[in-house]
């Protein structure tokens, strides 16, 4: 892996990661070496910390019965904060039901709370279910309740993005179990095909929906998938922060520039 120079390659067997499963650096280094600022660094880790307590808040209010729909972000909000940190404001999010808490990195928390329990402050006016968060004016589209529904409306944002010649790009985010959708084989079809600044973002907490993953796919890695589309695909331990901004941020800036989809797999527990 030369990561000194980001020349990360695609279709690894393992995932890259700077930071292991106990919290230290697989390797000497110095942050600094990638870019990384200490107060970057800080604010970083501040918002994985925001984005875990908006969760626990999130599974009181509904033991409570003060919100009645709520999916948690619990293990993978390294991976959403991270990867949301790579993108420039006027880049396009599409979230999935997981995402919800992170977005506080441009919402206003209490309109995230205001949307999940029907109150005045929801931006959406109570147009959409609990837990479905969204505001235009951030680029933040409104997720749809179907697995993987994200990806293919994220390609068509992507095409239009294309078609007028705009400096953006969309982040589609999804569980490994939306790639045993239809709605992922047509986004990453259409993107290839047309060469879209897409990047599909995969959470794969290793349980899809209701099974454990090695029965969702017979696929040796997620990231994998990307091959028979013509496009790159990564695999990244989606609890390391640094190395999941550093990959995302690769892809988007690759895709911005020469207009082609990405497929990241974010590996989470």
């Amino acid at each position: 892996m030369k990561l000194k120079t980001l020349e990360i390659e695609p279709f690894t067997k393992e995932p890259y990661r700077l930071i292991d499963e106990e919290g230290k650096p697989v390797f000497d280094f110095d942050p600094e070496e990638f870019g990384f600022k200490k107060e970057f660094l800080l604010n970083l880790y501040r918002d994985i910390l925001i984005t875990r307590e908006i969760d626990r808040m999130g599974w009181i209010l509904v033991r409570q019965g003060k919100a009645y729909f709520y999916i948690s972000i619990g293990g993978q909000e390294t991976s959403h904060v991270a990867s949301l940190y790579a993108l420039e404001k006027d880049d396009l999010v599409m979230p999935f039901y997981r995402t919800i808490p992170a977005l506080h990195i441009r919402a206003e928390i209490k309109e995230i709370f205001a949307q999940i329990m029907g109150r005045a402050l929801d931006p959406l006016k109570g147009r959409q279910m609990p837990g479905h968060f969204g505001r235009k004016d951030l680029n933040i589209f409104v997720l749809g309740s179907p697995v993987g529904l994200g990806h293919p409306v994220a390609m068509g944002v992507a095409m239009g993005i294309k078609y007028k010649r705009e400096n953006k790009v969309i982040i589609s985010y999804g569980g490994e179990g939306s790639t045993s959708e239809g709605h992922f084989h047509s986004a990453m079809n259409f993107a290839s095909v047309f060469r879209l600044p897409l990047i599909i973002f995969i959470v794969n907490n290793q349980y899809a929906i209701s099974v454990p993953r090695v029965k969702q796919t017979a696929s040796e890695t997620i990231a994998i998938k990307a091959k028979a589309y013509g496009a790159e695909g990564y695999y990244i331990d989606g609890n390391d922060a640094l190395i999941t901004y550093l990959v995302t941020k690769k892809c988007v800036s690759e895709a911005r520039i020469n207009k082609k989809p990405f497929l990241i797999e974010a590996e989470t527990y």
